[in-house]
C-alpha cells in the first residue's frame, strides 16, 4: 500500500517534543522526509538518529530571524523545495489579566503568532505546486479559560491569519492552507476544523489530502 506522503518534504517547527515530535513521527511513517526545527539540539539529534536519511535536524528559535533564515536555507539546500510547512512551535503560559503586560503578551505572541507567520512567509516561495501550510491552533479560540487570555488570543490571531492566507495564497500557489486544532494523544491526535465548536472524535493528524 502506498504511503500518503511518499516523496514529500515537510518542515515542522517545535519538533523536539510533544505534538511537534508526534507529527514528525507520523510524517516519517507516511513516507515523508522531514526537516525538524527546535531549540533543543540534543533532542533533535536523537530524533534524526531514530530516522536516518528521513529526518534532518536544524536547531534554532522561531523568534530569531537569522535562525528562521538558516532553516529555510538548509531545507532548500537539502531538498530543493518543500511540500508541507507546519509552524507548530508554541508556548502556553498561565497569566492573570492583571499581570498581562505588553511584555507578557509579547512573550507568547512572538512564538505563537509572529514566529508561525514568519515561518510560513519565508517558506512560501519554496513551497512546491500543490503544497500546504498547516497551522496548529486550539479549542480555546472557541471558549474562555481563566489565565489563558494571552495564549488564546495568540491562537485566535493565528486562526484568522490562516483564513485570510487561504484566500490570498489560493491555488495554484498553495493548494491547502488551514488551521487545525490538535489534541495530543500520544502519537495520535483528535482533529477538529477551526470552525467546529468541539472535537468530532475522529483520530487523525495534519496530513494534506491527496
Amino acid at each position: 500500500m502506498a504511503r500518503k506522503l511518499e516523496g514529500k518534504v515537510a518542515v515542522v517547527t517545535g519538533a523536539s517534543r510533544g505534538i511537534g515530535k508526534s507529527i514528525v513521527d507520523k510524517y516519517v511513517e507516511e513516507g515523508a522526509r522531514v526537516v525538524a526545527f527546535a531549540r533543543n539540539l540534543d533532542a533533535l539529534k536523537a530524533l534524526e538518529a531514530s530516522f536516518p536519511g528521513q529526518v534532518k535536524a536544524v536547531a534554532g528559535d522561531v523568534t530569531k530571524p537569522e535562525d528562521l533564515k538558516r532553516l529555510v536555507d538548509e531545507a532548500v539546500r537539502a531538498h530543493g523545495g518543500v511540500d508541507i510547512v507546519v509552524p507548530n512551535a508554541g508556548i502556553a503560559r498561565v497569566v492573570s489579566f492583571e499581570d498581562s503586560t505588553a511584555e507578557a503578551f509579547n512573550t507568547q505572541f512572538s512564538v505563537n503568532f509572529f514566529g508561525a507567520a514568519e515561518t510560513a512567509r519565508l517558506f512560501v516561495p519554496h513551497i512546491r505546486k500543490g503544497g500546504s501550510i498547516q497551522f496548529i491552533t486550539t479549542f480555546l479560540t472557541q471558549v474562555g479559560f481563566p489565565g489563558l487570555a494571552i495564549y488564546s488570543a495568540s491562537k485566535a490571531a493565528l486562526k484568522s491569519l490562516s483564513q485570510t492566507l487561504a484566500a490570498e495564497l489560493a491555488p495554484p500557489r498553495v493548494r491547502q492552507l488551514r488551521s487545525q486544532v490538535l489534541v495530543s494523544a500520544g502519537a495520535h491526535f483528535q482533529k477538529c476544523h477551526y470552525n467546529s465548536a468541539s472535537c468530532s472524535g475522529a483520530v487523525g493528524f495534519p496530513i494534506p489530502k491527496a
